[in-house]
Protein backbone atom coordinates (compact mmCIF):
# COMPACT_ATOMS: atom_id res chain seq x y z
CA UNK A 1 0.00 0.00 0.00
CA UNK A 2 1.52 3.70 -1.00
CA UNK A 3 0.65 6.74 1.39
CA UNK A 4 1.27 10.29 -0.30
CA UNK A 5 1.70 13.15 2.10
CA UNK A 6 1.11 16.95 0.89
CA UNK A 7 1.36 19.29 3.75
CA UNK A 8 2.17 23.05 4.56
CA UNK A 9 1.48 22.99 7.67
CA UNK A 10 4.70 21.10 8.93
CA UNK A 11 4.35 20.36 12.19
CA UNK A 12 1.33 17.96 11.43
CA UNK A 13 3.75 16.19 9.10
CA UNK A 14 6.28 15.89 11.20
CA UNK A 15 4.20 13.90 13.86
CA UNK A 16 2.62 11.93 11.23
CA UNK A 17 5.83 11.07 10.00
CA UNK A 18 7.12 10.23 13.27
CA UNK A 19 4.43 7.49 14.43
CA UNK A 20 4.35 6.20 10.53
CA UNK A 21 8.32 5.32 11.02
CA UNK A 22 7.67 1.61 11.47
CA UNK A 23 4.54 1.16 9.36
CA UNK A 24 4.49 -1.38 6.65
CA UNK A 25 3.16 0.89 3.96
CA UNK A 26 5.47 3.02 0.77
CA UNK A 27 5.43 6.94 2.65
CA UNK A 28 6.02 9.45 -0.31
CA UNK A 29 6.05 13.07 0.76
CA UNK A 30 5.68 15.83 -1.39
CA UNK A 31 6.55 19.27 -1.33
CA UNK A 32 4.47 21.27 -4.56
CA UNK A 33 1.49 20.24 -7.15
CA UNK A 34 4.00 19.53 -9.71
CA UNK A 35 5.97 16.82 -6.95
CA UNK A 36 2.35 15.59 -6.24
CA UNK A 37 1.35 14.81 -9.99
CA UNK A 38 4.44 12.49 -10.52
CA UNK A 39 4.10 10.63 -6.84
CA UNK A 40 -0.15 10.01 -6.60
CA UNK A 41 -0.48 7.18 -9.26
CA UNK A 42 -0.83 4.30 -7.66
CA UNK A 43 -1.24 5.40 -4.20
CA UNK A 44 -4.21 4.63 -2.07
CA UNK A 45 -4.31 7.04 0.57
CA UNK A 46 -3.75 10.96 0.28
CA UNK A 47 -2.92 12.53 3.14
CA UNK A 48 -2.09 16.58 3.79
CA UNK A 49 -3.95 19.59 5.43
CA UNK A 50 -6.78 20.98 4.26
CA UNK A 51 -5.31 24.52 2.93
CA UNK A 52 -3.28 22.49 0.61
CA UNK A 53 -6.23 21.15 -1.20
CA UNK A 54 -6.74 23.64 -3.90
CA UNK A 55 -8.96 23.19 -6.88
CA UNK A 56 -5.31 22.22 -8.38
CA UNK A 57 -4.13 19.84 -6.09
CA UNK A 58 -7.68 18.53 -6.02
CA UNK A 59 -7.69 18.29 -10.60
CA UNK A 60 -4.27 16.67 -10.32
CA UNK A 61 -5.38 13.77 -7.54
CA UNK A 62 -8.66 13.42 -9.01
CA UNK A 63 -6.96 12.68 -12.82
CA UNK A 64 -3.70 11.29 -11.84
CA UNK A 65 -4.75 9.14 -8.81
CA UNK A 66 -7.32 7.37 -9.63
CA UNK A 67 -6.60 4.65 -7.37
CA UNK A 68 -6.82 6.47 -3.81
CA UNK A 69 -9.50 5.56 -1.97
CA UNK A 70 -8.73 7.67 1.16
CA UNK A 71 -8.03 11.25 1.86
CA UNK A 72 -7.41 12.60 5.13
CA UNK A 73 -7.41 16.17 5.68
CA UNK A 74 -5.20 17.20 9.05
CA UNK A 75 -7.08 20.76 9.41
CA UNK A 76 -10.31 21.97 11.43
CA UNK A 77 -11.38 23.69 8.87
CA UNK A 78 -12.41 21.82 5.53
CA UNK A 79 -13.83 24.12 3.73
CA UNK A 80 -12.00 23.54 0.17
CA UNK A 81 -13.17 19.99 0.48
CA UNK A 82 -16.72 20.49 1.20
CA UNK A 83 -16.62 23.10 -2.04
CA UNK A 84 -14.39 21.76 -4.38
CA UNK A 85 -15.25 17.84 -3.54
CA UNK A 86 -13.63 14.95 -3.89
CA UNK A 87 -14.14 11.98 -6.33
CA UNK A 88 -17.30 9.67 -5.62
CA UNK A 89 -15.33 6.65 -4.67
CA UNK A 90 -13.29 8.82 -2.21
CA UNK A 91 -13.59 8.73 1.70
CA UNK A 92 -12.96 11.70 3.05
CA UNK A 93 -11.86 11.84 7.05
CA UNK A 94 -10.86 14.55 9.56
CA UNK A 95 -8.70 14.24 13.19
CA UNK A 96 -12.15 14.32 14.94
CA UNK A 97 -11.08 17.44 17.03
CA UNK A 98 -7.13 17.21 17.42
CA UNK A 99 -6.70 20.85 17.84
CA UNK A 100 -10.37 21.39 19.75
CA UNK A 101 -8.94 21.76 23.48
CA UNK A 102 -6.52 24.75 21.95
CA UNK A 103 -9.00 26.68 19.73
CA UNK A 104 -11.45 26.95 22.96
CA UNK A 105 -8.90 27.79 25.47
CA UNK A 106 -8.29 31.00 22.85
CA UNK A 107 -11.94 31.64 22.72
CA UNK A 108 -12.50 31.67 26.28
CA UNK A 109 -9.03 33.89 26.50
CA UNK A 110 -10.67 36.47 23.88
CA UNK A 111 -13.87 36.66 26.40
CA UNK A 112 -11.98 36.82 29.41
CA UNK A 113 -9.94 39.60 28.36
CA UNK A 114 -13.13 41.49 26.53
CA UNK A 115 -15.05 41.37 30.03
CA UNK A 116 -12.42 42.51 31.68
CA UNK A 117 -11.50 45.39 29.98
CA UNK A 118 -8.13 44.68 28.65
CA UNK A 119 -7.93 46.24 25.56
CA UNK A 120 -8.52 49.44 27.30
CA UNK A 121 -5.59 48.63 29.99
CA UNK A 122 -3.21 47.78 27.98
CA UNK A 123 -3.80 50.71 25.69
CA UNK A 124 -3.22 52.52 29.10
CA UNK A 125 -0.85 50.74 30.16
CA UNK A 126 1.22 51.42 26.77
CA UNK A 127 0.21 55.37 27.93
CA UNK A 128 1.94 54.46 31.35
CA UNK A 129 -1.64 56.03 32.85
CA UNK A 130 -2.84 54.48 35.98
CA UNK A 131 -6.45 54.79 35.17
CA UNK A 132 -9.04 51.75 36.86
CA UNK A 133 -10.58 50.00 33.89
CA UNK A 134 -14.27 50.56 33.98
CA UNK A 135 -15.00 50.39 30.36
CA UNK A 136 -12.10 52.82 29.43
CA UNK A 137 -14.38 55.67 27.19
CA UNK A 138 -17.33 53.40 27.51
CA UNK A 139 -18.73 53.38 31.62
CA UNK A 140 -20.09 50.14 32.34
CA UNK A 141 -17.94 48.20 29.30
CA UNK A 142 -16.35 46.26 32.18
CA UNK A 143 -18.68 42.47 33.09
CA UNK A 144 -18.57 39.73 35.24
CA UNK A 145 -19.17 36.32 32.96
CA UNK A 146 -20.51 34.23 35.52
CA UNK A 147 -24.20 34.11 35.77
CA UNK A 148 -24.85 35.02 32.21
CA UNK A 149 -25.83 33.05 29.01
CA UNK A 150 -23.71 32.51 25.81
CA UNK A 151 -24.52 31.46 22.20
CA UNK A 152 -22.24 29.20 20.85
CA UNK A 153 -23.10 28.70 17.33
CA UNK A 154 -21.47 25.44 15.62
CA UNK A 155 -21.73 22.73 18.32
CA UNK A 156 -18.84 20.39 17.09
CA UNK A 157 -16.02 19.08 18.82
CA UNK A 158 -14.59 22.55 19.17
CA UNK A 159 -18.02 24.17 20.11
CA UNK A 160 -18.25 21.41 22.88
CA UNK A 161 -14.66 22.11 24.17
CA UNK A 162 -15.88 25.96 24.36
CA UNK A 163 -19.22 25.18 26.00
CA UNK A 164 -17.57 23.22 28.94
CA UNK A 165 -15.20 26.25 29.68
CA UNK A 166 -17.91 28.54 29.73
CA UNK A 167 -20.00 26.42 32.22
CA UNK A 168 -17.03 26.11 34.52
CA UNK A 169 -16.76 30.02 34.58
CA UNK A 170 -20.63 29.76 35.82
CA UNK A 171 -22.55 30.60 32.63
CA UNK A 172 -25.45 29.58 30.99
CA UNK A 173 -24.58 27.80 27.63
CA UNK A 174 -27.43 28.01 24.50
CA UNK A 175 -25.96 25.98 21.77
CA UNK A 176 -27.17 26.46 17.77
CA UNK A 177 -27.00 23.78 15.67
CA UNK A 178 -28.31 22.73 12.17
CA UNK A 179 -30.67 20.22 13.22
CA UNK A 180 -31.67 22.14 16.97
CA UNK A 181 -31.36 18.08 18.63
CA UNK A 182 -30.56 18.59 22.17
CA UNK A 183 -26.83 18.55 23.33
CA UNK A 184 -25.28 17.31 26.22
CA UNK A 185 -22.95 20.30 26.98
CA UNK A 186 -25.53 22.92 26.44
CA UNK A 187 -28.44 24.01 28.87
CA UNK A 188 -30.57 24.67 25.68
CA UNK A 189 -30.07 24.04 22.34
CA UNK A 190 -32.00 26.08 19.19
CA UNK A 191 -31.80 25.24 15.76
CA UNK A 192 -29.86 27.58 13.03
CA UNK A 193 -33.44 28.79 11.79
CA UNK A 194 -34.27 30.40 15.31
CA UNK A 195 -30.69 32.07 15.59
CA UNK A 196 -32.02 35.05 16.60
CA UNK A 197 -34.35 33.60 19.22
CA UNK A 198 -31.25 32.46 20.81
CA UNK A 199 -29.42 35.40 20.94
CA UNK A 200 -32.18 36.97 22.22
CA UNK A 201 -31.71 35.44 25.51
CA UNK A 202 -27.82 35.84 25.70
CA UNK A 203 -25.07 38.88 26.36
CA UNK A 204 -22.55 36.48 24.39
CA UNK A 205 -21.98 35.21 20.73
CA UNK A 206 -19.13 32.41 20.64
CA UNK A 207 -18.69 31.45 16.58
CA UNK A 208 -17.63 28.34 16.44
CA UNK A 209 -19.09 26.73 13.24
CA UNK A 210 -17.26 26.15 9.83
CA UNK A 211 -17.56 28.28 6.65
CA UNK A 212 -20.18 27.25 3.95
CA UNK A 213 -22.92 28.64 2.00
CA UNK A 214 -25.29 28.38 4.81
CA UNK A 215 -22.96 30.26 7.53
CA UNK A 216 -21.56 32.54 5.42
CA UNK A 217 -23.00 36.17 6.35
CA UNK A 218 -24.93 34.22 8.97
CA UNK A 219 -24.06 37.02 11.91
CA UNK A 220 -25.22 40.27 10.54
CA UNK A 221 -26.50 43.82 11.88
CA UNK A 222 -29.96 42.34 12.87
CA UNK A 223 -28.40 39.55 14.63
CA UNK A 224 -25.76 41.24 16.38
CA UNK A 225 -28.86 43.99 17.42
CA UNK A 226 -30.42 40.83 19.01
CA UNK A 227 -27.76 40.22 21.48
CA UNK A 228 -28.63 41.93 24.83
CA UNK A 229 -27.17 45.49 24.86
CA UNK A 230 -24.30 44.06 26.92
CA UNK A 231 -22.86 41.64 24.72
CA UNK A 232 -19.44 40.24 23.84
CA UNK A 233 -18.84 38.71 19.92
CA UNK A 234 -15.90 36.19 19.77
CA UNK A 235 -15.31 34.41 16.47
CA UNK A 236 -12.94 31.41 15.96
CA UNK A 237 -14.90 29.64 13.30
CA UNK A 238 -14.17 30.89 10.16
CA UNK A 239 -14.32 34.77 9.12
CA UNK A 240 -17.20 35.42 6.48
CA UNK A 241 -19.49 34.04 8.88
CA UNK A 242 -19.30 37.36 10.39
CA UNK A 243 -20.59 40.32 8.22
CA UNK A 244 -16.95 42.64 9.05
CA UNK A 245 -18.89 45.66 8.49
CA UNK A 246 -21.63 44.92 10.30
CA UNK A 247 -19.85 43.94 13.43
CA UNK A 248 -17.31 47.29 12.98
CA UNK A 249 -20.24 49.50 13.40
CA UNK A 250 -21.61 46.85 16.27
CA UNK A 251 -18.62 48.28 17.74
CA UNK A 252 -18.81 51.87 17.04
CA UNK A 253 -21.67 52.66 17.83
CA UNK A 254 -22.14 50.18 21.11
CA UNK A 255 -24.81 47.71 19.74
CA UNK A 256 -22.08 45.38 21.40
CA UNK A 257 -19.31 46.04 23.79
CA UNK A 258 -16.74 44.16 22.52
CA UNK A 259 -15.17 41.57 19.87
CA UNK A 260 -12.73 38.91 19.91
CA UNK A 261 -11.95 38.24 16.52
CA UNK A 262 -9.08 35.20 15.54
CA UNK A 263 -10.45 34.87 12.23
CA UNK A 264 -11.97 38.15 9.63
CA UNK A 265 -13.14 38.45 6.19
CA UNK A 266 -11.19 39.40 4.47
CA UNK A 267 -7.97 37.56 5.84
CA UNK A 268 -5.67 38.66 6.20
CA UNK A 269 -6.92 42.13 7.32
CA UNK A 270 -5.49 44.84 5.34
CA UNK A 271 -3.37 47.35 7.75
CA UNK A 272 -5.04 50.28 6.34
CA UNK A 273 -9.03 48.58 7.54
CA UNK A 274 -10.80 50.90 9.45
CA UNK A 275 -11.63 47.37 11.86
CA UNK A 276 -8.00 47.51 13.43
CA UNK A 277 -9.68 50.91 14.92
CA UNK A 278 -12.60 49.95 16.30
CA UNK A 279 -13.11 49.75 20.10
CA UNK A 280 -12.66 47.14 22.52
CA UNK A 281 -11.47 44.99 20.22
CA UNK A 282 -8.82 42.20 20.08
CA UNK A 283 -7.61 40.67 16.86
CA UNK A 284 -5.45 37.51 16.81
CA UNK A 285 -4.46 36.32 12.82
CA UNK A 286 -6.13 33.23 12.72
CA UNK A 287 -3.72 31.59 16.14
CA UNK A 288 -6.43 30.04 17.56
CA UNK A 289 -4.96 26.24 17.30
CA UNK A 290 -1.23 27.28 18.00
CA UNK A 291 0.93 26.73 20.93
CA UNK A 292 0.42 22.77 22.19
CA UNK A 293 2.49 19.66 20.36
CA UNK A 294 0.31 17.58 21.28
CA UNK A 295 -2.31 18.70 19.27
CA UNK A 296 -0.27 17.61 16.36
CA UNK A 297 0.22 14.37 18.29
CA UNK A 298 -3.32 13.98 18.40
CA UNK A 299 -3.63 13.77 14.72
CA UNK A 300 -1.10 11.71 14.14
CA UNK A 301 -2.84 9.01 16.41
CA UNK A 302 -6.65 9.44 14.51
CA UNK A 303 -4.46 8.78 11.27
CA UNK A 304 -2.74 5.61 12.92
CA UNK A 305 -6.84 4.66 14.05
CA UNK A 306 -7.97 4.86 10.69
CA UNK A 307 -5.42 3.18 9.39
CA UNK A 308 -5.79 0.37 11.06
CA UNK A 309 -9.07 0.17 9.72
CA UNK A 310 -8.08 0.99 6.32
CA UNK A 311 -5.52 -2.46 6.01
CA UNK A 312 -8.67 -4.59 7.83
CA UNK A 313 -11.40 -2.89 5.16
CA UNK A 314 -13.19 -1.92 8.05
CA UNK A 315 -15.41 1.51 8.16
CA UNK A 316 -13.37 4.61 8.91
CA UNK A 317 -14.06 7.40 11.51
CA UNK A 318 -14.36 10.84 11.36
CA UNK A 319 -15.88 10.59 8.03
CA UNK A 320 -16.76 14.46 6.12
CA UNK A 321 -19.35 14.74 4.28
CA UNK A 322 -17.91 16.61 0.96
CA UNK A 323 -19.48 17.10 -2.61
CA UNK A 324 -19.06 14.73 -5.16
CA UNK A 325 -17.10 15.59 -8.30
CA UNK A 326 -17.26 12.87 -11.06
Amino acid sequence: MRIVMYFTVLAYRDALLAELNDAPEEIVVVASPEELADAIEGADVFIFNGSAYTAEVAEIVRTRGRSVRWYHSSSAGNEPLITIGVPRHVTVTRSGGHSAPIVAEHAIALLLGLARGLPYAMENQRKRNWIRVRGGPRPGTMRSLFGRTAVVLGFSHIGQEIARRLRVLGMTVIAVTRSGRPQELADETYPSTQLKEALAKASVLVVAAPANVETRGMIGAEELASLQPDGFVVNIGRGPIIDTAAIEAALRDGTILGAGLDVIDPEPLPSEHSLWDAPNLIITPHRAGGGDPTSAQRQAEAVLQNLARFRANQPLQHVLKTNIID
